[in-house]
């Protein structure tokens, strides 16, 4: 995912693409979609759902981000991770500058107010 964001972030484009479309897939096979809020392992899938969000904003998959992004948001009332706050905070840059599409305009307050209180809260 790093890699692919990188690679978005220069000329090549493509090979970006396709690195995070492999990281994505990856992601999927491994399940960490539709875990459910009382799964034993929070902070993985905080993490990794923090990670797939990344991956589909930066696909242009707006809709995917915001739905993967509000189950880890939700799953930072219960889990503290700095990692994931970190990631969720790439995202949040990703989906500022996109702020007009209708999924992003609903879900980044509540993504905004969920960061903001990792800030004062913890």
């Amino acid at each position: 995912m790093h890699v692919g964001r990188h690679h978005n972030s220069t000329a090549d484009i493509k090979k970006g693409q396709t690195l995070l479309a492999e990281g994505e897939r990856l992601l999927r096979k491994a399940g960490v979609q539709g875990r459910p809020l009382d799964h034993p392992h929070q902070r993985r899938a905080l993490f990794e759902e923090a990670w797939l969000a990344l991956a589909c904003s930066a696909q242009d998959n707006l809709q995917g981000a915001c739905e993967t992004a509000h189950m880890a948001v939700c799953r930072l009332q219960t889990v503290n991770s700095v990692r994931s706050v970190a990631v969720l905070r790439m995202l949040a840059g990703d989906l500022r500058r996109r702020s007009r599409e209708r999924h992003v305009k609903e879900f980044l307050p509540e993504l905004d107010q969920a960061l903001g209180y990792q800030i004062v809260g913890r």
